[in-house]
């Protein structure tokens, strides 16, 4: 497999059950090779020197130990020693990474396109506003403009109409904006 994935499920119950009758020197060699074999996602490979390093087996002892394990926890196959167990979690947690990730792009691309949505309709206050018109003809910018302008005179809060034409033609010339637009929008009886 090309790529890691960092986790496997441990039950600790089956590893004391199943490890139980070991000497100390086997389980220590157990717990190595099964370190090894889970970080790898491979089978041990059948190798006379690289299989003790794996597990620190250098004295006749620790190798007789390491052969007792090997028999009674790994199979030998054309391309190396398995582990039963060790394989079907790894395919269970690669499995399920792999579904959590495919998730998490389905979640991330719908967060996305949320987001564009929002933008697109209610656009953050500090980027750089599209240019739609509203009612009466004002793009958004020229609302803000004049709403801005307006509150600095304090004529207007954000959303109100007023009923002072004159403010209303001092806001819209501060903001650039023609009075004959702003005037259908800002104005309560809505005439220019």
């Amino acid at each position: 497999m090309s790529k890691r994935y960092p986790w496997t499920s441990f039950y600790w119950d089956d590893w004391t059950t199943a490890t139980a009758h070991l000497s100390h020197l086997e389980y220590s060699i157990y717990h190595r090779l099964l370190a090894h074999y889970y970080r790898s996602q491979k089978p041990l490979l059948a190798n006379a020197t690289i299989l003790p390093r794996l597990c620190c087996a250098f004295g006749t002892e620790e190798l007789q130990a390491l052969q007792s394990v090997l028999g009674q926890f790994f199979d030998l196959r054309t391309d190396g020693y398995h582990n039963k167990r060790a394989d079907e979690e790894i395919e269970k947690s690669v499995s399920i990474s792999k579904e959590r990730a495919q998730v998490g792009r389905k979640g991330g691309l719908a967060k996305a396109r949320n987001l564009l949505q929002q933008n697109s309709t209610h656009p953050h206050p500090h980027s750089r506003t599209p240019l739609t018109p509203l009612s009466g003809g004002l793009t958004d910018r020229q609302h803000k403009r004049v709403t801005a302008e307006l509150q600095k005179i304090g004529q207007a809060s954000i959303g109100a109409e007023i009923d002072d034409r004159t403010a209303l033609e001092t806001a819209c010339t501060r903001a650039g904006v023609p009075f004959e637009k702003a005037a259908p929008i800002f104005l309560h009886t809505g005439v220019a």
